[in-house]
């Protein structure tokens, strides 16, 4: 699990559809309400996108983004790209429910399989947040820590965070 910020590149294509994920607080399912519109683009709030590959998982797929789901809130709005890496199963139709669902859900294939390292650039290039995390879909990860992994972004403490279930304790600097 990783966590990178700073400034996207338009380089890549980031802005390429406009942000338009960044009118919804949070994400909730269609229509998103939008309040008073304290969280339109520029005054703020944090657009984390994550990029979730996937490949044959149309069991996980479903709890594991509605698992990030749940780490919206009135601080943080998320961009969830789903990458499809053609898959054989019913992945790429859970994948399409859930864009229709939710606003901020943005479905991508690959016509090819190409392995995961292409899906993530893909993802990536794709990606309009002031962060980026890597969220894979098979359950492994829980997404709450992606919140913990912002913190240090976020104070200006780190220009990227890596998560790890081997290394135990708090943020550290490694230098």
């Amino acid at each position: 699990m990783a966590i990178a910020g700073g400034a996207p590149d338009p380089r890549l294509g980031h802005f390429q559809d406009g942000g338009a994920a960044r009118g919804v607080v949070g994400c909730r399912p269609v229509p998103p309400p939008l309040g008073d519109g304290s969280c339109l683009p520029g005054c703020g709030m944090p657009l984390l996108t994550v990029v979730t590959p996937f490949y044959n998982e149309a069991s996980t797929l479903r709890p594991s983004i509605e698992r990030v789901l749940a780490i919206a809130d009135d601080a943080l709005t998320l961009e969830i790209i789903l990458v499809n890496d053609c898959s054989r199963d019913d992945s790429p139709s859970v994948a399409a429910a859930l864009a229709t669902e939710y606003p901020c859900v943005r479905l991508l294939h690959h016509e090819v399989n190409q392995g995961k390292g292409a899906a993530l650039r893909t993802g990536i290039a794709h990606a309009t947040g002031d962060f980026v995390a890597i969220h894979d879909a098979d359950l492994e990860y829980d997404p709450q820590d992606l919140v913990r992994l912002l913190g240090p972004l976020r104070e200006g403490q780190a220009d990227v965070v890596f998560g790890s279930r081997f290394a135990s304790g708090g943020p550290h600097r490694v230098l």
